[in-house]
């Protein structure tokens, strides 16, 4: 048999077109994903990143809970001029759980946050 190899999938969309979808079902977290910043919320055992996918121009954020019992929320904000998206996604409260929310456009202004008890944790916006 022969034959060439299927080409890599393209993306499932772009810019807004990926606002509230799922960065893994899109293909936006392949290998060119970027983590633009990192922050440790004074919840222990939580790790939060805003990652960034130039394939999709989108961003999403991804959490790691390493501690049985942290229950909170990770959320992606988006800014315009006079509004915001935000995408949410709550934290199970199980150790070795990792999970992310879903993608706004990278046309707006960004940061990841973490909220728990009242109290937000958010990384820098860009």
């Amino acid at each position: 048999m022969s034959g060439t190899p299927a080409a890599a999938s393209a993306a499932g969309c772009s810019w807004e077109g990926c606002n509230g979808l799922d960065p893994q079902a899109m293909g936006c977290n392949g290998s060119s994903t970027q983590t633009l910043d990192t922050i440790w919320p004074d919840r222990g055992g939580i790790k939060l990143e805003l990652r960034y996918s130039p394939t999709c121009q989108a961003v999403w954020a991804r959490y790691y809970n390493g501690i049985n019992g942290n229950y909170g929320r990770a959320e992606i904000h988006g800014c315009g001029d006079n509004w915001c998206r935000i995408a949410r996604k709550t934290i199970a409260g199980y150790a070795g759980e990792t999970n992310w929310t879903t993608m706004l456009s990278w046309s707006y202004r960004v940061k990841a946050c973490f909220w728990w008890d009242g109290f937000q944790d958010c990384t820098a916006e860009f």
